[in-house]
């Protein structure tokens, strides 16, 4: 059994997850915080060639970068080596990502409604559409481009492509083992240490505290500067729903536990 334990934070895109990596620091101060770039499961599928260039380009500058490894694998070895009791690794990765042997792994998460994802991702891609040059707007492609149309358009585009373009939040919060479970939100509350909604922020920063006995921050802000579709239609509410319903099951079930004070 490892000596050593070490806190894992599943952070879901557009889920409040810089903001769980703040409370998390804040209850952890003297923690070192290990950063996580996009894994091989969680990097976007529905890019083009250059794009996938420059996501493997990004992600070996930071393995090399900050931990001196050549692949991804070599990266958790690093880590492995490099972190102390009581560390903090935190990026978009999976559940059962971490390749740490010697320590004892302690998961924690937040979920979102996916309508609001969904919705912030789109607002997100369309402030990063917005700042392209009218050239550089002609060649973008894919989420990208289908974000300078509505956000229903956003949502075909969505539906007919690829869907890895924005991963489920399932994909990030049960990896591969919980996925295959027959309870999706029986296995969450197995294997996690402490998960909460974004909408209720401060029941997962103060039910934190308690349990690890320190005051814990509890502030949440949206980091998209400018929010160009501010509220949903009924059609495209039905649309999320239909393209990403297992991330709404779990939503819902994690929501009312939460809720309930279980």
């Amino acid at each position: 059994m490892p000596e050593k334990k070490a806190f894992v934070l599943v952070r879901v895109p557009k889920s409040g997850s810089t903001s769980l990596q703040r409370v998390f620091a804040s209850v952890c101060p003297h923690a070192t915080i290990f950063d996580a770039p996009e894994t091989s499961h969680t990097v976007s599928r529905g890019v083009t060639f250059y794009e996938r260039l420059r996501n493997t380009r990004r992600r070996w500058r930071h393995f090399m970068g900050e931990r001196g490894a050549w692949t991804e694998a070599g990266f958790w070895k690093a880590i492995n080596r490099q972190a102390a009791d009581g560390d903090i690794i935190a990026g978009h990765i999976c559940y059962g990502e971490p390749q740490l042997p010697e320590f004892d792994l302690s998961y924690v998460t937040l979920l979102r409604d996916p309508r609001e994802r969904i919705l912030s991702n789109y607002n997100y891609d369309r402030v990063g559409y917005s700042k392209r040059s009218g050239l550089r707007r002609a060649y973008a492609t894919g989420q990208l481009k289908a974000s300078g149309g509505t956000f229903l358009d956003y949502l075909h585009y969505l539906a007919d492509a690829d869907r890895r373009a924005i991963q489920p939040a399932t994909l990030y919060v049960l990896g591969d083992e919980g996925r295959a479970a027959a309870d999706p939100f029986a296995f969450l509350r197995a294997r996690y240490f402490h998960f909460g909604v974004v909408e209720r922020m401060d029941l997962f920063a103060t039910t934190l505290g308690d349990k690890l006995g320190r005051q814990a921050e509890a502030a949440w802000r949206n980091r998209t500067p400018e929010r160009k579709h501010a509220a949903l239609s009924a059609e495209e509410a039905r649309m999320i729903e239909q393209i990403f319903p297992h991330d709404l099951e779990l939503y819902e079930r994690t929501r009312d536990w939460v809720l309930k004070g279980e």
